[in-house]
């Protein structure tokens, strides 16, 4: 079945907790919204990628696992550094206000830093020269000698 689904990972369980299925393949991420907000609950923090920076400079060239590792260990660190009173200040902010900070800070973003590699292709191996003094024998082969050898009296 064509379609979508937006994903939510929980990064302190680094598990997906949710789905949210779209029947409609070419649908944008934004028109699941109404669905993911009332999964919301109160001191949720939700981290979205893809259209902040436009697709053309993410398709294609920018890495999801280097980008996944670089949240979850910043994360991890902005909740080990700073105490839960400094995060009340976010709280006063409207919905405008916070999206527009959060819009600021991912406009900083070096997206260059989290680019994949392409993978080059494999270099063929050349055959090792046929040497007659060390034939290759087949580990099959060196079995049934061993075996029967054991069932052969002597």
């Amino acid at each position: 079945m064509p379609g979508k689904s937006l994903v939510v990972l929980d990064p302190a369980l680094g598990l997906a907790i949710d789905i949210f299925p779209c029947e409609d393949g070419h649908a944008q991420e934004r028109s699941l919204l109404s669905a993911v907000l009332e999964t919301v609950e109160a001191s949720d923090l939700w981290i979205g990628d893809g259209s902040v920076h436009g697709t053309d400079k993410v398709e294609g060239k920018l890495s999801y696992y280097y980008l996944a590792d670089e949240l979850e260990g910043t994360y991890r660190g902005m909740m080990i550094a700073l105490p839960p009173e400094q995060w009340q200040d976010l709280r006063s902010l409207s919905l405008t206000q916070f999206s527009a900070l959060l819009q600021d800070w991912a406009a900083t973003v070096k997206l260059e830093a989290f680019t994949s590699t392409p993978r080059k292709p494999k270099k063929k191996k050349s055959k090792p020269p046929y040497d007659p003094a060390h034939p290759h024998v087949s580990t099959a082969r060196l079995l049934a000698q061993k075996k029967k050898s054991r069932a052969s009296p002597d």
